[in-house]
């Protein structure tokens, strides 16, 4: 009994990575797709997948050699998540409106005309940036950052970015969207979310890696 309830057991797992694994692909085939369909370019040689089949945190590999000056991607205005210009007008704090438009957006989910983008933001934790971490959490980088040297180490005033949000956008408490100005500062260029883009948002050596315009 007990060796057909392992056996059950592996056969379950395996068929949960084995879903899991076919859902992220399914996922960022339409996140493409999406890019395309609004006039994007995603290099053939590219491939969004993850690590490994561990459930490890998804990137941007290539499955070729690229070649100097081989354009990657190409975002249109038609792919950005932003407000429009009427709904930025005479507004001070674009973060707010985005993340208002965010909010929106998250809520209709598979209605969303950024549909593929949206439910891929969905799948992201909570908690990922220090602002919303714990009391525990804040006081041990507290402890990181300004306890060990006389010179502090970067970055200044890590727990402030929830506060923007109660506090210069007027929004609530409600935890859903806190999250969404978090994945905003976490993610966004200035009030900007670029689909796709914003998974190569990381820094290698002098930043010469790539060419951005």
């Amino acid at each position: 009994m007990m060796h057909r309830l392992r056996s059950s057991l592996i056969v379950s797992a395996l068929c949960l990575a084995i879903a899991t694994a076919d859902s992220v692909e399914s996922q960022m085939k339409g996140l493409i797709d999406f890019l395309r369909s609004r006039g994007g370019m995603f290099n053939a040689k590219l491939e969004i997948r993850r690590v490994d089949e561990n459930d490890s945190r998804i990137g941007i590999f290539t499955t070729k050699d690229i070649k100097d000056q081989e354009l990657l991607l190409q975002i249109p205005p038609s792919a950005l998540f932003v407000p429009s210009e009427e709904e930025l007008k005479d507004k001070v704090d674009y973060d707010c409106e985005t993340t208002h438009m965010l909010i929106r957006e998250m809520k209709l989910g598979d209605k969303s005309e950024y549909a593929p983008y949206i439910n891929y933001l969905l799948t992201q934790s909570y908690g990922q940036l220090p602002s919303v971490w714990s009391y525990q959490g804040k006081d041990l980088l507290k402890s990181v950052l300004y306890d060990y040297d006389e010179q502090k180490i970067p970055p200044t005033g890590p727990f402030s970015r929830a506060m923007e949000w109660t506090g210069d956008c007027k929004g609530n408490n409600d935890p859903f969207e806190i999250n969404a100005y978090m994945l905003l500062v976490q993610r966004g260029w200035d009030h900007n979310l670029i689909p796709v883009l914003d998974m190569m948002s990381h820094r290698n050596g002098k930043w010469l890696s790539t060419d951005s315009n």
